[in-house]
């Protein structure tokens, strides 16, 4: 697994002033999975449980059972059938890590409401709480932080993954583009400081959310041409166009 995803957040205070405290992480910015903060990816025993978990983390101010339900099903499905897969994820995700005292991973409630603990944060919570440090306080570590954010990004987010809500409510697009912005940032950035290696590692990170974007591209071809680098500005328009065909 690539190390950059888990990076030790004690290496740099501000990272870990930045990001919310977290067990688990919701992993969207590429194939979808749950998975403990050590990077081992969680188990479940059915998969819409672990879907459950991944809609619950992108809603964090909708945690209703029936919002989950309309969203996770085109058609009604009986309550024995929602408690048992709630129930897996409260088994799965505690045989991972024993929830704090008295909590649940899952919350156990007798209404419409199903909390998620706050332990268990999406990977776009993550990056927006990066950007967001970046912009504010970008003397504070900021190129550290943002690093540590686009450091989570592997592919386009949700990636091959069956959840029909992702693109229904256009929350697979918001992260795309968040992770474009956050790229660009850090270019910017690493630019200032002249870190060019810095600039291609923020752009790749953007063009894996979203290949052959205009913007990214040419940021990169411009630094090409800068260095006189007539080998990397010929595969750098060679992977646009593939981009654009498989578009």
């Amino acid at each position: 697994w690539p190390i950059e995803r888990w990076i030790d957040t004690t290496q740099h205070s501000a990272i870990e002033k930045a990001i919310p405290p977290y067990t688990f992480l919701a992993s969207v910015l590429g194939r979808p999975e749950v998975r403990h903060l050590c990077g081992k990816r969680v188990e479940f025993e059915k998969s819409k449980s672990e879907e459950l978990v991944m809609w619950l983390a992108m809603h964090p101010s909708q945690q209703r059972r029936s919002s989950a339900r309309t969203d996770m099903w085109h058609a009604p499905i009986k309550d024995a059938t929602f408690s048992n897969i709630t129930s897996d994820v409260r088994r799965s995700l505690t045989v991972a890590e024993l929830p704090p005292e008295g909590q649940q991973w899952l919350g156990v409630t007798l209404t419409d409401e199903l909390p998620l603990h706050i332990g268990i944060v999406s990977e776009v919570e993550v990056l927006r709480a990066c950007m967001n440090h970046a912009r504010r306080w970008p003397e504070d570590g900021g190129p550290e932080v943002l690093r540590h954010g686009l450091g989570l990004v592997q592919g386009v987010p949700f990636e091959s993954s069956p959840y029909i809500w992702s693109d229904s409510t256009g929350l697979a697009s918001e992260a795309a583009v968040l992770v474009v912005r956050a790229a660009h940032m850090l270019a910017e950035m690493c630019a200032e400081v002249g870190d060019l290696d810095g600039v291609y590692w923020a752009t790749g990170k953007g063009l894996l959310a979203v290949p052959g974007h205009e913007d990214l591209v040419a940021q990169r071809m411009r630094l090409h041409a800068e260095r006189q680098d007539q080998s990397a500005l010929r595969t750098e328009w060679q992977g646009y166009c593939r981009a654009l065909a498989n578009d």
